[in-house]
This record gives C-alpha cells, sequence and structure tokens, in this order.
C-alpha cells in the first residue's frame, strides 16, 4: 500500500505507543468502548418503550393509550323499496335502510349515539316536498345497531306508503349528544 500525499509517516501513526498500552484495551479504546455500551443501553431502553414493550406499558400508566370516542363528521346511507310484514300477517311498505358513521378521516363505520331524524320527501314536478319525519332517541337507535366485517352498521325501516311512478329522497339527520349536527346526502329512489 502507498501514501500519496506528503505528510511523514510519523504523522499518521498513532500517537499512543503500543508498549503504553499494558491492559488488554488502550485507554482511548475504553472511553469509545464505554460510550458505545451506554448508547446501547439507552438505544435498547428507547426501543423496548417506543416499541412495545407490554410490562412497560403496564406498569407506566403515561404509556397507555386511552380509547377515545370519535365525532361523527360523515353519514351514509343506502336505501330501496321494502315492506315490512306485521304481526297480524299485514304487510307494510316503505323503505328499507342501512347507514353508517364515520369520523374524520376515516373510513371505518363506528357506532352513533344521539338523536336521529329521517325526513321523507316526495317530487312534485320540480319540486321536492317533505312528506313524512321520523324521530329516534338514542337508546332506541340503539337497538338497530349491528357489528360487521365493515364496521359498525345500522338497519332501519322507515314506513311510508310508495307508489310506482313516485320520485323519493331520504335523508338521515343526526344530532350527537354534544349537540353536533351532522346529515346525510339525499338519496333518491327510483
Amino acid at each position: 500500500m502507498t501514501f500519496n500525499h506528503t505528510a511523514s509517516r510519523s504523522a499518521l501513526e498513532p500517537e499512543t505507543k503500543p508498549e503504553l498500552c499494558r491492559s488488554l484495551v488502550c485507554p482511548a479504546r475504553k472511553a469509545s468502548i464505554h460510550s458505545g455500551l451506554t448508547h446501547l443501553l439507552w438505544l435498547l431502553l428507547c426501543g423496548s418503550i417506543f416499541c412495545g414493550c407490554t410490562m412497560l406499558k403496564e406498569n407506566v400508566p403515561v404509556l397507555k393509550k386511552t380509547k377515545k370516542s370519535s365525532p361523527v363528521q360523515r353519514i351514509l346511507t343506502m336505501w330501496t323499496f321494502s315492506s315490512e310484514e306485521e304481526p297480524d300477517g299485514s304487510k307494510t311498505p316503505g323503505f328499507v335502510g342501512k347507514v353508517l358513521f364515520f369520523a374524520a378521516g376515516s373510513d371505518k363505520p363506528i357506532s352513533a349515539s344521539g338523536q336521529i331524524e329521517i325526513q321523507v320527501y316526495e317530487q312534485q314536478g320540480e319540486q321536492w316536498q317533505l312528506r313524512r319525519k321520523f324521530v329516534s332517541e338514542p337508546d332506541v337507535w340503539k337497538r338497530n345497531e349491528r357489528q360487521t366485517a365493515l364496521g359498525t352498521v345500522y338497519d332501519v325501516f322507515v314506513p311510508h306508503d310508495t307508489t310506482l311512478n313516485q320520485k323519493y329522497s331520504l335523508v338521515l339527520k343526526y344530532k350527537s349528544l354534544t349537540g353536533q349536527l351532522v346529515s346525510s346526502p339525499h338519496a333518491q329512489l327510483p
């Protein structure tokens, strides 16, 4: 191996001579090993804290995650014509729907606690006329909740006399327990 610069060979040799280092490790190397071990221990400690050491999470309450309910920001409804059979065997016409509530920035349906109002509109010429409103309190609405592979889904039946040539539009309005208001887009049938 050749050196191509003008510094003398003695300038490139370490200042500590081998005969001065009587222990297994030279004092300059002891400091670097100690510093390296300290860094390694800190990395292991930080790694166990931030990467999921369950023992630390259970014993340190600051690291426990708190489950926070997300407010509803968006509603998706899907409606179709249907009828519901009464105990006496008669059928009540109306609409059956699936309702999904979403938090901001999420595509997974969540549970919602609040007051629900479903409005049914009928088209009269070019105008839409409000024909019926159905209001459901939070405890009644909760009975319609169902867990699916998608997330939380609500099944709803809205009784309403329907005719073949009539156009309908349904809107769901949600008022949370904290007073927040959110509406679904108009869903038109047929």
